[in-house]
């Protein structure tokens, strides 16, 4: 069996720690962008001025853009991200190779390309595109509650939106609170030991 030396161990043991602090930093960094309006305002105001762009346009002319606007553009990654996971975790399913994002009365699709690395174009869409449309408001209310009873409430709107009866939720809700009041039951019975 092959024996890490020790700089080899410290070297494994610190890279670990840099990849969960990067991890933890892009994390906060996505629910930052999606628990307020101001990116998506930045981002709006961006490409009314940019009908279509890449995240990656001026990589080569940065001087074309203010400061601000460049380090924006380094969040879409991030933001998209959290567009996924929104997507992902309310169940979406979605026919397009692009999100179709609203927001008032704008329209964007956001779509990944991979290539020589992954670029995000980014869209300005005039006319009514086919698809399931992702309001930007839902995203926001569901990354900014900030409390997990707010987000309980938004799964069970979203699953009476989808079809799912208030009888059935009713139900599972219950069950789930007489499960978790059980759980609690056996704890204090345990701990008065």
């Amino acid at each position: 069996m092959l024996e890490l030396s020790e700089e080899m161990k410290e070297y494994a043991r610190k890279s670990a720690l840099e990849f969960q602090k990067n991890l933890n930093f892009n994390q906060t960094l996505t629910k930052k962008l999606l628990s307020d309006f101001d990116y998506i305002n930045w981002l709006v105001n961006f490409y009314r001025s940019h009908d279509y762009f890449y995240d990656d346009d001026w990589l080569y002319t940065p001087e074309a853009i203010t400061e601000e606007d460049s380090m924006q553009l380094r969040k879409l990654d991030n933001f998209l991200t959290g567009i996924v996971e929104y997507v992902n975790k309310m169940n979406l399913v979605l026919d397009e190779d692009y999100y179709l994002i609203k927001f008032e009365d704008e329209m964007l699709t956001l779509r990944e390309f991979h290539g020589q690395g992954v670029h995000i174009q980014v869209n300005r869409v005039e006319e009514n595109l086919e698809g399931k449309v992702i309001d930007i408001k839902d995203v926001v209310e569901y990354y900014s509650v900030g409390n997990d009873l707010s987000q309980i409430s938004f799964a069970i709107k979203n699953a009476f939106r989808n079809g799912i009866s208030e009888e059935v939720i009713i139900e599972k809700v219950s069950n789930t609170l007489e499960q978790l009041n059980v759980e609690q039951q056996k704890r204090m019975l345990f701990n008065s030991d």
